[in-house]
């Protein structure tokens, strides 16, 4: 599986102690990366702004001292490091020089005005400068993790290869319009020249490069910007001519958030993480306990080859120690996995299942969540075990024919009872002596008689499944669960009459039987719907196809009709199934239960496991429901 992991790192805000060493917070922050990067390969660290507190040079020393003792814990694990700048990393004592001098005119720049090449020609120059000691601290930063990047530019595209995948990292400089100001929420200007520049760079990579996954890395959320430019920037990360981003990691806010966006065409996911203000008396926020900030980083688990990103999330309590941020997590699945995990793509993700409706109407879609998710699991589980049970039954059914015709007949040595045992259990019994055919042939009647058994074995062992999963308490015992075979008289080629009937744990004191009896059923409604479809169909999604409603005693039901070959008789110009199969319950607590059936198709299963008796003794169905007919005029 082609994994790679991001170590999040935003508002790291460096001050500088008295003795100039690395921080408590910071500190407790390596040892706790170390432990929870210790089973992580391919790791990209992204820092996305504000290494220093407030753009001073001062600080490299200790910035670079936390750098190496995470270099010394990852090591060779870690393939590249992003960084792009904050709004810290900014001297703003430069920009007030400039605007004071003339140089930069503010009010035009919070214009809806297009910045384009021209305007950068003339004034990105002021602006650049601003972010020297940044640049200098980022190249010192990627040569202690020998990184080599000659890039002097605060924004560009950036390709990190992982085995057979090419990730493209865009990196927006979104700080160059920062003045300094508690809030500029709406004030910020991305410029048109720069996504130029960007788009233009990633067309190129892309016409030299497969590019399997575009992360663009800011340090302000998208909603920072001026109305203007948040469009601008939308619709270049949306666009499929423009940077086509999955993925926008930012900082700045000192929070943690995931926003997954999406419409009918593509989908944009925002990881939002951040330090902030170290508790000391450096920093801006004094120490107290009620201004006292969480601080927080994340690491985020990107599975390619399965379009899923696990985010894993860390915050500090109240005695700063780095805990799993439970608060985050949102159910107990993931309190437990202590990770959210999100689609890389939304619109590669199906993140639901049909239910198919009748033939010509639009289906329904189901989707997904925790609770059908488990009901799947019990589903699935419940289909291997029953095709293991019906295996071990039809075993048995092989043995007590074989003993059966060994007390009518003389098996010689050659042929002797192990010799048939072998030919009827190895490969469905294909290869079978003709002496073998012809025994089978002669006793038809215990062969059609144990198939009855057979299918009444089926009813009962997925009846008694489903009672062990779902009866938990004292009240589910007053549940009903029906399962059914029908078959069709061909002389009365319209009404599908009761073949079994099995009702686990069924109380003959409690319940009015006939008030659960399986009635005969006409050839139209859900019979023919899911013949016409050849899918199993639920009632409550096909009501409106239904010409009767369903009994007051019941809930809902599910039609499935076996494909096997020979389940069908011709019917004029037309075929329809001999046999068919349902199951009828009595509360809305086990839809999920019938949705998954036919979600894992279970007309196909029941096909399966019905075929391994009729081709290991060599019958169709319609001998089988001539055998149900000859019985029916028998007891008349």
């Amino acid at each position: 599986m082609n994994n790679f992991t991001i170590l999040h790192l935003s508002d790291l805000h460096f001050d500088v102690n008295n003795d100039e060493t690395i921080t408590d917070l910071h500190t407790r922050l390596l040892n706790d990366i170390q432990l929870e990067m210790q089973y992580s390969d391919n790791i990209i660290i992204v820092v996305s702004g504000d290494l220093y507190n407030q753009g001073s040079s001062k600080k490299n020393k200790i910035i670079l001292d936390f750098f190496r003792k995470l270099h010394e814990i990852l090591g060779e694990k870690v393939i590249d490091v992003i960084i792009v700048p904050g709004n810290h990393d900014k001297k703003l004592d430069n920009d007030k020089q400039k605007y004071k001098n003339g140089f930069i005119n503010y009010d035009i720049l919070h214009n809806p005005e297009p910045l384009d090449s021209d305007w950068k020609k003339q004034e990105w120059k002021f602006f650049n400068s601003s972010f020297s000691n940044f640049k200098n601290l980022k190249k010192d930063i990627l040569d202690i993790f020998e990184i080599e990047n000659n890039s002097s530019c605060t924004y560009e595209c950036r390709v990190v290869n992982i085995e057979e995948h090419n990730i493209l990292f865009v990196l927006l400089n979104t700080s160059w319009l920062c003045q300094g100001h508690n809030d500029e929420r709406r004030k910020l200007r991305i410029g048109n020249f720069q996504l130029q520049e960007l788009n233009s760079q990633y067309k190129k990579i892309k016409s030299e490069k497969n590019i399997d996954l575009v992360i663009a890395v800011g340090h302000h959320p998208l909603n920072w910007f001026t109305g203007y430019d948040q469009d601008l920037i939308t619709n270049s990360f949306l666009s499929k001519e423009g940077l086509n981003v999955d993925t926008y990691l930012c900082g700045h806010t000192h929070n943690r958030d995931i926003v997954n966006w999406y419409n009918n065409t593509k989908s944009l996911l925002t990881l939002v993480s951040g330090i902030g203000w170290p508790n000391t008396n450096h920093g801006e926020i004094p120490q107290n306990d009620e201004k006292k900030e969480k601080h927080t980083y994340s690491s985020y688990v990107f599975n390619l080859d399965i379009n899923s990103i696990d985010v894993y999330v860390r915050s500090t309590n109240d005695n700063d120690e780095f805990n799993t941020d439970f608060s985050m997590y949102k159910n107990d699945h993931e309190s437990k996995e202590k990770k959210i995990t999100v689609p890389i793509k939304m619109r590669n993700n199906k993140s639901y299942f049909v239910l198919y409706t009748g033939v010509n109407r639009s289906n329904k879609s189901y989707y997904f969540n925790e609770k059908v998710v488990d009901e799947m699991l019990i589903v699935s589980k419940h289909i291997s075990e029953l095709k293991y049970r019906m295996k071990t039954i039809l075993d048995k059914y092989v043995l007590d024919f074989l003993k059966a015709i060994n007390n009518n007949i003389d098996i010689d040595k050659e042929n002797g009872f192990n010799t048939y045992q072998e030919e009827l259990l190895i490969g469905n019994g294909k290869n079978k002596s003709p002496e073998l055919i012809d025994l089978i042939k002669k006793n038809k009647q215990l062969v059609l008689s144990n198939f009855e058994n057979y299918l009444g074995a089926i009813c009962e062992n997925l009846g008694n499944l489903i009672v062990e999963a779902k009866w938990n308490n004292a009240e589910d015992f007053d549940d009903l669960i029906r399962l059914h075979f029908r078959y069709c008289q061909k002389e009365e080629n319209n009404i599908y009459k009761k073949l079994i009937v099995k009702i686990p744990n069924y109380d003959e004191d409690k319940l009015e039987y006939a008030d659960y009896e399986l009635s005969d059923m006409e050839w139209e409604d859900l019979l023919e719907a899911s013949w016409k479809e050849k899918h199993s169909l639920v009632y409550s999604v096909n009501k409106n196809i239904c010409k009767k409603p369903i009994k007051d005693v019941w809930h809902n039901f599910i039609t499935a009709i076996p494909n096997c070959n020979s389940n069908y008789f011709s019917y004029r110009n037309d075929k329809r199934p001999l046999l068919t199969f349902g199951i009828t319950v009595n509360h809305q607590k086990y839809d999920d239960y019938l949705y998954a059936l036919s979600f894992f198709e279970f007309e196909n299963v029941l096909s399966s496991i019905i075929d391994d008796y009729l081709n290991t003794f060599n019958i169709e169905i319609s001998q089988f429901s001539d055998y149900c007919m000859k019985g029916m005029k028998e007891d008349e």
